[in-house]
């Protein structure tokens, strides 16, 4: 297999004035830029044989397509398919958006490509929120970034007028299709010389941007400033939003990078090991191509005492190892090849050397730019197609299981109060412990629930296996094919049945006001501990060196894998924010009331496991800001009840996944986690230095999936008796907290009894809580005769 293609130009490239911009999408390389006369046009290239390995292929002109905008688009709405500035795309949710300058008004369009080859009927206009005829106007190279959300495109652009970056929020549910527009919010901008960059004025027109993750310490963006004048090219580091957009612009937080020579600009991306990679041409007489990382993994942001973080690229590279010169700035994209299995040595948990099983996926670097020779003004496109190096990954590379004293813990992972009823409506024809209500928490018929487990350790690039949190580079073209998506593909999944709990009626004590009552009790739900297995990635150059630790990021996730000891339990409370039959309590008022009393009976320790609001607002403060979105923006379901049957909303499908299990890990759990050997389970040994561990995150989590066919939610079963003289009518709110461990702490400090009385591990259970508050009591009418 070739290792570069060397320089190599297609006749069904053409040429190009600006500076292009690439994605990779699917089987495709697209590379979006302007040619001869400004005209914009995208050169497509098939990717089937260069991700086979063979780069050779990648040379046949058969493989390459060039197509003018123009041709493609209509001008119905006022475009113009021409620019004298560099483009910008960005792939999402199955669409690559196409963002240009308009060379006539400096207006900013956008047009796009679906994955069935479809262009959009015609250009859209860019516009600001809160003016409809306000247009986002660029005298500046626009740079696009999906955001860390994944959700959304920032679109990034300098102002000559101002000096300052914008960064546009585009969300595509926000297109507008009848008026062809696109109307994004503008987040927090940044001005240059406020950070020591004093020198960045209207000539920096030339800007690109890229952002990288720190795992919980967030995520960060780097933007260039280059000029034609002095051939300089600045650069800023800041923190950022899950929007893109600048989360801070102080001078504690906005710091710049050492600033280059360079010449036609300085193009930023991301490379397969997590490092944000330069590509630019070198300011001499041979305008030699030159690449360089910068350390996603280094401290960015000051210390606790202060102290201003030192940013530098590395050493410059000649692209390749060899001297090619260019005229217009290039620009980098990165292709995943097919992935074979193999085996890699690798120093275990216990500092041995062995031989582990691993998957291979080698990725390559494509580098477009453009020869010293103007014809007419225009440089011919070239491009350089070679081999980057490989991700590993290495399935079971360390297993962790629980310690002997803990194989029985009880995780907790929901708690279920039973369904409200007052005991008036109960009358005297119900049969002692036979259930009236039943619901269930889980799939909308008998089909069973399948929940995903997963433990994530991070190192600079952040990836959810098993939640949507944070999407980050896995929905990033060039990261579809890598590390993320194959162990994504070997998360273990364990099902389980529906979680449900009965609304009982029991006899009631002589002198009760009723005959019957409703059992006081709650239902708990969880499982014991399951072994944890470390499946980790790494890249190797072309050499086969590790570019980990302090190179480059090191992806790791961790999996749970049932044991012999691992089993689904369930349990009894007493129910301690209401009482059960006592419509009453379980008013708003009342339950703040109950709640706030047990709090203030605890001890000042016990009280650190809460929040001050349990004392002041429990529904309000507590309750209400932890429950999950169901519907649309609402966070709860109402249901009426009465003497004669009930009504509700639509409850059979909730489309948000609820998190069902939630957990983390201490260290006294399992082996080898606890006191300084924390750090062995991930092969790194004694001498490991902890200040490399920047952007590390560890999350133990389990969350729900969703059932075949997406109907999953809550489930209702009532066959309460009907015309009951006295019965009480009402309205019931149901909330679904997100999980917790206060939740597991309320069950321990403020029941008066659960069952089993030992077991329950309170320290590491993080419960989802279903809560119910009741309004609008009426009496009902008396039954009929």
């Amino acid at each position: 297999m070739s290792s570069t293609t060397g320089e190599f130009h297609a006749s069904n490239m053409g040429s190009e004035m600006n500076v292009g911009s690439a994605a990779v999408w699917g089987s495709k390389l697209y590379y979006f830029t302007s040619g001869s006369n400004n005209d914009t046009k995208l050169v497509t290239c098939n990717l089937s044989n260069l991700q086979s390995g063979d780069l050779s292929g990648f040379t046949s002109n058969s493989n390459w397509s060039k197509l003018d905008l123009a041709d493609q688009i209509s001008s119905a709405n006022g475009a113009k398919f021409t620019t004298s500035f560099a483009t910008a795309c960005a792939l999402l949710n199955n669409r690559l958006y196409l963002f240009w300058a308009d060379d006539s008004n400096q207006q900013v369009y956008m047009a796009y490509v679906d994955q069935l080859g479809n262009y959009s009927s015609c250009a859209y206009k860019i516009l600001l929120q809160g003016n409809p005829n306000s247009a986002f106007a660029a005298s500046s190279n626009l740079a696009a970034n999906v955001a860390p959300n994944g959700t959304v495109i920032t679109l990034n652009r300098f102002s000559t007028q101002s000096t300052k970056l914008h960064t546009l929020v585009l969300d595509p549910a926000d297109i507008d299709d009848n008026h062809k527009q696109w109307v994004g919010s503008e987040g927090n901008s940044l001005t240059p010389a406020n950070y020591g960059l004093s020198a960045i004025d209207s000539s920096y027109y030339r800007i690109s941007s890229v952002w990288f993750t720190q795992g919980d310490l967030g995520n960060f963006s780097i933007t260039s400033f280059y000029s034609t004048d002095n051939y300089h090219v600045y650069f800023l580091l800041y923190p950022i939003k899950d929007d893109g957009t600048p989360a801070h612009t102080s001078t504690s937080y906005v710091f710049p990078i050492g600033d280059l020579d360079c010449k036609r600009g300085f193009n930023l991306s991301r490379d397969p090991a997590g490092r944000v990679y330069g590509i630019y041409c070198q300011n001499d007489d041979d305008t030699d191509l030159y690449y360089r990382t910068f350390n996603t993994f280094q401290t960015v942001q000051q210390d606790e005492s202060g102290h201003t973080p030192t940013l530098s690229w590395s050493s410059k590279a000649l692209l390749n190892g060899s001297t090619k010169d260019s005229q217009k700035g290039p620009v980098a994209a990165f292709v995943s090849g097919n992935a074979a299995s193999g085996t890699i040595q690798l120093t275990n948990a216990q500092n041995q050397k062995q031989t582990f099983t691993c998957t291979n996926v080698p990725q390559y670097s494509v580098i477009f730019y453009a020869d010293k020779n103007a014809n007419n003004g225009a440089y011919d496109v070239q491009v350089q197609a070679a081999n980057y190096g490989t991700s590993v990954m290495v399935p079971s590379y360390s297993t962790l299981a629980p310690l002997p004293q803990n194989t029985s813990n009880r995780i907790m992972s929901l708690i279920m109060d039973s369904f409200p009823l007052p005991n008036e409506n109960l009358g005297s024809n119900v049969a002692p412990n036979q259930p009236l209500i039943e619901y269930v928490y889980g799939a909308s018929s008998t089909s069973q629930l399948s929940a995903t487990l997963s433990c994530d350790l991070l190192f600079g690039v952040k990836s959810s296996l098993s939640t949507t949190k944070g999407v980050g580079p896995a929905e990033e073209s060039e990261f579809k094919t890598g590390p993320q998506a194959s162990l994504s593909a070997s998360t273990q999944t364990t099902s389980f049945s529906n979680y449900s709990v009965y609304t009982t009626p029991i006899v009631a004590p002589e002198g009760f006001a009723t005959p019957f009552k409703v059992e006081a009790h709650g239902e708990y739900h969880g499982t014991t501990l399951a072994n944890i297995v470390e499946d980790i990635a790494i890249f190797q150059d072309p050499s086969g060196a590790i570019i980990s630790g302090s190179q480059a990021p090191l992806f790791s996730s961790l999996r749970t894998v049932k044991n012999s000891t691992t089993a689904p339990v369930s349990g009894q409370y007493n129910t301690y924010c209401y009482t059960p039959g006592d419509i009453y309590s379980y008013q708003q008022a009342n339950i703040n009331q109950a709640i706030a009393q047990k709090y203030n009976n605890l001890t000042s320790q016990q009280k650190k496991y809460f929040t001050p609001d349990y004392a002041t607002d429990y529904i309000g403060k507590v309750i209400i800001p932890s429950a999950s979105k169901l519907f649309g923006e609402d966070n709860f379901l109402q249901f009426t009840i009465d003497g004669s049957g009930y009504s509700s909303e639509t409850i059979e499908q909730i489309n948000q996944v609820v998190a069902t299990l939630g957990w983390t890990v201490q260290g006294s759990l399992y082996a080898g986690v606890s006191g300084g050997e924390e750090l062995s389970i991930f092969g790194f040994g004694e001498g490991f230095d902890t200040s490399l561990m920047v952007g590390f995150e560890y999350n133990f989590s389990v969350s729900g999936g969703i059932t075949i066919g997406s109907t999953w939610g809550i489930y209702f079963d009532i066959s309460a008796p009907t015309n009951v003289q006295g019965a009480l009518g009402y309205t019931v709110t149901m909330y679904v907290c997100k999980p917790s461990n206060m939740w597991a702490r309320e069950i321990q400090y403020f029941s008066g009894q659960y069952s089993p009385s030992a077991g329950i591990d309170f320290a590491n259970s993080s419960p989802s809580k279903i809560m119910f508050v009741v309004s609008n009591i009426i009496n009902t009418l008396p039954p009929a005769k």
